[in-house]
């Protein structure tokens, strides 16, 4: 069993949304790598940990030379691990994590990976899917849509082939293309939690407008947008003002604005239809509305004018019903209800 260190002349960058559930606390990264899925009869070949040391950043890899080394390289694992609070890993909860407490018990170690506070980036990003609208949510898709480069190219089933052919050969060539295999994995974790900022960015729409006079700051929660049968109900909040509600009735839509409370509630009369690859989307006839067609969000299809596309694919175009809420605002500040 061996163990590898790097240490790095770089700092981790925690973004907002994550400040407040680890501060101050000891934070590492884990991922590991095993030769199957089965937690009883497959094995784990290497683990890495990253972790902020001072004011450098620290990479611990504990690898197998063999499949008889996992007890030895769990017992070096738990040494490390034991002393952090919390653990960020992508898929660690369904996957990292329960295979690791299930080998500790194979190899009767006294040991559980339960009172580590566990952050599964994969986890989050799934429960956002609506947001982000990617296809595949694999650590590679995520890495791409980040544009984080990586040199090593083999999968995880191509780590397991080449880990029984290094036990043949004990070629350290191939060994290394599997250490750096691990090595991208942890060192790329911290640099995914961009994605969060993503989220965050991506999960409400927020603008500023003008009322009378007043300035009016606007925040509508992209996730609590519905579709109801022919309707979508878009719900927000402004600032309070002490003035009387507006509630306005268009020939496809409603609006009621209550600026003591700062409520706003919209609905809009939707239609379902099909783009030209079949795939199904909700839009908006604009017919009766003057919008500025130029700031429309097309997803790159060829539509006509009128047509304004709110939900592609069941992932909801956020732009696209802000410039309906911007044109609502000017049409309210003009009066022209």
């Amino acid at each position: 069993m061996e163990v590898i260190r790097h240490v790095l002349d770089e700092q981790i960058d925690i973004p907002d949304t994550l400040k407040n559930q680890i501060a101050d606390r000891k934070v590492c990264f884990m991922d590991i790598e095993t030769t199957g899925f089965s937690r009883k009869y497959n094995h784990i070949i290497l683990i890495g940990l990253l972790y902020t040391n001072n004011s450098k950043t620290e990479i611990i890899q504990f690898f197998g030379n063999d499949e008889k080394d996992e007890k030895n390289l769990l017992c070096n694992f738990i040494r490390y691990v034991s002393d952090f609070e919390v653990m960020i890993t992508f898929n660690g909860d369904a996957f990292d994590i329960p295979f690791i407490n299930c080998r500790l018990v194979h190899h009767s170690i006294d040991y559980q990976i339960k009172n580590i506070q566990s952050i599964d980036m994969l986890k989050i990003i799934r429960n956002k899917k609506n947001l982000l609208g990617l296809e595949k949510y694999n650590l590679k898709s995520i890495e791409k849509l980040l544009g984080i480069n990586r040199e090593d190219t083999i999968s995880g089933k191509e780590s397991v082939e080449m880990y029984y052919k290094y036990i043949k050969t004990k070629n350290n060539n191939i060994k290394d293309i599997i250490l750096r295999h691990n090595y991208e994995d942890i060192y790329n974790l911290p640099k995914i939690m961009k994605i969060f900022d993503i989220i965050d960015y991506k999960s409400r729409i927020n603008f500023k407008t003008e009322y009378l006079n007043y300035s009016i700051d606007i925040a509508v929660e992209v996730e609590s947008i519905e579709c109801k049968g022919n309707m979508m109900h878009v719900e927000g909040l402004t600032n309070t003002l002490n003035l009387p509600d507006e509630m306005h009735y268009g020939t496809s839509h409603t609006f009621k604005w209550c600026p003591q409370t700062g409520k706003i509630q919209i609905s809009l009369e939707i239609e379902s239809g099909k783009l030209s690859d079949g795939s199904k989307c909700i839009y908006y006839d604009s017919k009766v509305l003057e919008l500025n067609t130029n700031e429309i969000n097309r997803l790159k299809y060829n539509l006509p004018d009128n047509i304004l596309i709110l939900s592609h694919n069941g992932n909801i175009l956020a732009d696209n019903i802000e410039i309906l809420i911007k044109y609502l605002w000017q049409e309210l500040s003009k009066n022209k209800f």
